[in-house]
């Protein structure tokens, strides 16, 4: 725990509730190099907020500049906790005969300036620094049709599972990472488009987004373009029932990777279509004699 950290979190201002919480609880991580990586489950516990608003809040601090996040890989590939560090709290140190503010007590230093130690105050200095004050950061903020685009790509599922809100702030870290919209909106087109979040597997559009998500689905241009995904070649009844009772996004989402073997009267397709499919329209499927066959890997 670094007393600097939480000295600095008790003492920033413009922040929402649930923003001062969570900069509270990673300063009560951070070590001594104002770095922590606690898991956003693990804030969510301190804090007493939703893992959707942790989420949603950490975009915002970094959105401000207040922390800066790294993405961490496990030795197996898979994703751990952020390396998060906390740049609100680096002490400001101002030379040649200012007053440098980094607690309550102040010092006389060399040259006539001024030193603070104990607890970390935010008042300005009386005299101006000498230093040259860094540039301002130039805001990447989205336009509104980059948004629009990428939520427009989302189906029904994957909106109703985010907010356009939500979208926006995380599209705004995303540009700050240096990632082009354009590049964001046809990796989350692919994705939809994968059995990975077809239908119900649909996550929400913000969460592609925040986490990088839809890098990985990105064509690789060294591989040949996957062959077309043929239309739905069954009966129309079984289209239209499943379309009635499953809604026509998520239905439409399952059968694209599907297919009809008619000798069987069956819908065969890979293991995460037919398990979807089972847990949403085994009944009604049942009823209407039709099975499900999952297709076995070659």
């Amino acid at each position: 725990m670094s007393v600097h950290a939480l000295s600095a979190a008790f003492g920033a201002k413009g922040l929402t509730p649930s923003e001062k919480l969570v900069l509270l609880s990673l300063a009560n991580y951070a070590d001594e190099d104002l770095s922590c990586w606690p898991s956003q489950r693990r804030i969510a516990s301190d804090t007493s907020l939703s893992d959707r608003t942790v989420r949603s809040v950490l975009c915002a601090l970094e959105e401000k500049g207040l922390i800066t996040r790294q993405e961490r890989l496990r030795q197996d590939g898979s994703r751990a906790s952020d390396a998060i560090t906390l740049t609100f709290a680096a002490p400001a140190q101002i030379s040649g005969g200012a007053e440098t503010i980094s607690g309550g007590v102040r010092k006389q230093s060399p040259g006539g300036a001024e030193a603070a130690s104990g607890l970390t105050t935010f008042e300005p200095s009386p005299e101006p620094s000498k230093e040259p004050r860094r540039a301002a950061r130039t805001e990447k903020k989205p336009s509104d049709s980059e948004i629009e685009a990428i939520w427009a790509a989302a189906p029904r599922i994957g909106r109703e599972r985010s907010s356009r809100g939500e979208l926006e702030t995380a599209l705004r870290a995303a540009k700050r990472r240096g990632h082009d919209p354009a590049k964001i909106l046809a990796g989350v087109k692919a994705a939809y488009a994968s059995t990975t979040y077809a239908g119900e597997h649909a996550k929400g559009v913000h969460r592609l987004v925040e986490s990088d998500r839809w890098a990985s689905f990105l064509d690789d241009p060294t591989k040949p373009a996957p062959a077309e995904q043929p239309p739905w070649n069954g009966p129309p009844e079984v289209l239209a029932d499943l379309r009635s009772y499953m809604g026509p996004d998520r239905a439409d989402g399952y059968l694209r990777f599907a297919k009809w073997d008619a000798e069987r009267h069956a819908i065969v397709g890979d293991i995460n279509t037919i398990t979807g499919l089972k847990r949403n329209a085994e009944g009604p499927l049942k009823r209407a004699g039709v099975k499900l066959i999952e297709e076995q890997a070659a």
